[in-house]
């Protein structure tokens, strides 16, 4: 079973650290907007549909 919650908190994560150069942890991924979080989560879950 694929956890999407996790993959999605993953790239949000290194979607930020490219987009800031900072290194993010797991409580500052909590402060990335719902609406940041589903276009990182609808561009891992096409990336993952395209293999």
């Amino acid at each position: 079973r694929v956890n999407w919650g996790k993959i999605m908190e993953e790239q949000v994560r290194d979607q930020t650290e490219e987009m800031t150069g900072a290194d993010v942890d797991q409580d500052a991924a909590s402060t990335v907007s719902p609406q940041a979080r589903f276009a990182a989560a609808e561009k891992a879950f096409n990336a993952l549909m395209e293999r």
